[in-house]
């Protein structure tokens, strides 16, 4: 092998380092969808939060401009896909290699769970704040999402 194809090797090898450690996360990735449904709307929405609870999947913010909003973590399987939820190549996965930390679902979890604790702003009077816990119940029941998170096909709504 020539000097360019262990380069390239080692390209690969890289990318297949950083989805195993997305992929070592499963069981925490399969808790996001969940949990952002429950910090959303305490202070504002968040599209990368309906993204979770909707489709199933994380968008982290780190992603190159060339590459648009199409690389996300599947949140039922742990696995680095594009929109359709099909795997991206290895040069793509590359892409994410400067925000590792974006890709840490007990991170996520963490941060998701503080902004669930934190409660609603006081500026939210009472009638609004069970008008948001009745959504919260509501959706969660439509779109049939629980704690441990199970893609519906029937229920993948692109955001």
């Amino acid at each position: 092998m020539n000097g360019l194809g262990k380069i390239y090797a080692i390209e690969r090898k890289l990318a297949d380092e950083i989805r195993s450690y997305v992929l070592s996360g499963r069981n925490s990735w399969r808790r996001v969808p969940f949990l952002a449904l429950q910090a959303d709307g305490r202070c504002g929405f968040s599209g990368t939060y309906q993204r979770a609870y909707y489709s199933g999947l994380w968008s982290p913010s780190c992603i190159p401009n060339e590459y648009g909003y199409g690389i996300f973590v599947d949140c039922a399987t742990g696995e680095i896909v594009g929109s359709n939820c099909n795997p991206v190549g290895y040069r793509v996965v590359l892409s994410l290699l400067n925000c590792l930390d974006q890709l840490d679902a007990v991170k996520i979890i963490q941060k998701l769970q503080e902004e669930v604790s934190k409660g609603v702003p006081s500026w939210i009077n009472k009638k609004e704040l069970d008008g948001r816990i009745r959504w919260r119940e509501e959706l969660a029941k439509e779109l049939r999402l629980s704690p441990l998170y199970v893609r519906s096909k029937k229920y993948i709504k692109k955001r």
